[in-house]
């Protein structure tokens, strides 16, 4: 059976991190945000220091995405389709060879999951671990926390780039409005800490399931 790929997300932050493979700890993705520009620009560099894509804005509404280090400027909100129904929390996007992917959970309190009707029906192709704390052995919470995580299945690897972009651009405005905060650029909102002690010292500011 196809084997799924751990992306594991140091720290927890969708603006600035690090991304690994978890199964041999081989940085894959490093994504930056410079913020004194402008437009806030994020960044996402392969292991080999070239860019996959980047994006420049504070949210959906504004982003101007490009993939690779020459491709055109697209508009994010062009790509990535909110559905025309307001009690949906779906948004699609398609590859070059016309498949639909769609990502469900788009919105405060979910997980983000992605599905292609065009490789499986109902087969979830990606989905977001949080970060939740490590029970001890007598069931109690202990001071660890495990790590966020993207789990891709083997059979979205060839577009891995898009599902990372599409990811990370979703999960930023999924994690402002949640925690009721337009611009998601505030310290602390976008990646909560990986120990137990500092979640409980944003425990304030959560109205919804740990991020």
């Amino acid at each position: 059976m196809p084997e799924a790929t751990d992306l594991v997300f140091k720290p927890n932050n969708v603006l600035n991190t690090k991304i690994f493979d978890g199964r041999d700890g081989k940085l894959l993705y490093e994504v930056t945000t410079e913020t004194g520009k402008p437009k806030p620009t994020t960044i996402v560099k392969g292991a080999d220091g070239q860019v996959v894509a980047s994006w420049e804005g504070r949210d959906l509404r504004s982003h101007k995405l490009r993939f690779g280090s020459s491709g055109s400027p697209i508009s994010a909100r062009a790509w990535l389709k909110k559905s025309r129904n307001p009690f949906s929390s779906n948004v699609t996007f398609d590859d070059p060879s016309g498949r639909t992917f769609k990502w469900r959970g788009f919105a405060a309190g979910f997980s983000l999951a992605l599905y292609c009707d065009s490789i499986e029906k109902d087969k979830c192709i990606a989905r977001f671990h949080k970060s939740n704390p490590v029970p001890n052995e007598d069931g109690s919470k202990s001071s660890k926390m495990t790590h966020a995580k993207l789990v891709l299945d083997e059979t979205g690897k060839d577009v891995q780039h898009m599902v990372i972009a599409s990811f990370l651009m979703l999960e930023r405005d999924r994690r402002g409005n949640e925690q009721g905060n337009e611009t998601g650029y505030r310290d602390g909102v976008l990646g909560r800490p990986d120990t137990a002690a500092g979640a409980m010292l944003l425990s304030g500011a959560m109205s919804g399931p740990g991020l």
